[in-house]
């Protein structure tokens, strides 16, 4: 998955316990479909490299989350940076709950090119 846009939290709300509290939100891109994924702080913290914008990682550990009617990835440690100082977006993704409202309509071959 590559990282489409990326927005890190410097506090996070200490009302929060710690294991609740959102440290980083991603977008992630596989270059079809696209995701909101969200790091809590201890994760965040166990990450050995923090992803950077159009980095590509591979994810071991995450859960899905339904949040007022989307789906979140809530991203877990280990991810691996696989690919770095890419400059652009991989293909053009749409979001993943329009593709799922317009299966029929959505190309899973489609083909993109890597920058």
């Amino acid at each position: 998955m590559q990282v489409s846009s990326l927005k890190l939290f410097a506090e996070a709300n200490s009302n929060q316990a710690e294991s609740k509290k959102f440290k980083a939100k991603y977008t992630l891109s596989d270059g079809l479909v696209s995701i909101i994924a969200i790091v809590v702080e201890q994760a965040f913290n166990r990450f050995a490299k923090a992803p950077q914008l159009f980095d590509v990682i591979r994810i071991n550990n995450l859960q899905i989350v339904e949040v007022k009617g989307k789906r979140i990835m809530m991203l877990k440690d280990p991810i691996q940076i696989v690919a770095v100082n890419l400059s652009a977006k991989l293909g053009s993704p749409q979001d993943i709950a329009e593709v799922l409202k317009n299966q029929a309509n959505f190309e899973l071959d489609r083909e993109f090119e890597i920058p």
